[in-house]
């Protein structure tokens, strides 16, 4: 049986948490990516993807998975995907660090499904990938999802200065690393 949790929000909607699948519509993904590139948010990518890039994103991911590298969920909500995390195992010398990826439409967030999310993914990689570090970035103005990082027990640990270009506007990019 596939891997699932489920939250009920204050609300009343139910979402639910679970794996990547091939079952997965690049074309929903695809969607769901671009989604957010009219709101300028904080993500690194700066253009639509294709369904076609998103068949093949897809297909990596899985075999990512296969491999123990990579864990990716989805959070569902009435069949419809309103959000994503992952953890990513380094490669060669940084094999023992796992980068986690977070990003929830704007309807769902300030609900607590990142803080659901974020810490059932820091569960399933400390579980399956054992890594010495556990570590994400974000940028310095993305001061919502610095509070939820916080929370969790991420500390600050460097930043890099006018690192991202943001649409036109160089940003900070903070790393931080879980001390919990």
């Amino acid at each position: 049986m596939a891997w699932k949790k489920q939250l009920a929000l204050p609300d009343g909607k139910v979402v639910a948490l679970r794996d990547l699948s091939r079952k997965d519509s690049p074309k929903e993904l695809a969607d769901f990516i671009n989604s957010f590139l009219k709101e300028k948010a904080y993500l690194r990518i700066n253009r639509k993807i294709s369904v076609a890039e998103e068949k093949a994103w897809i297909r990596s991911r899985l075999k990512g998975m296969k491999k123990g590298n990579i864990i990716h969920l989805h959070l569902e909500c009435k069949g419809k995907l309103v959000g994503v995390v992952d953890a990513e195992r380094g490669e060669y010398k940084h094999h023992g660090n796992v980068f986690l990826g977070i990003t929830i439409l704007p309807p769902f967030r300030s609900k607590g499904l990142g803080e659901f999310a974020l810490r059932e993914l820091i569960a399933r990689a400390k579980s399956e990938m054992k890594p010495k570090n556990i570590y994400l970035t974000v940028y310095t103005d993305n001061k919502k999802a610095i509070r939820l990082y916080r929370k969790l027990g991420f500390v600050r640990h460097h930043v890099l200065k006018n690192w991202i270009n943001h649409y036109g506007r160089y940003l900070d990019e903070e790393f931080y690393i879980l001390k919990r």
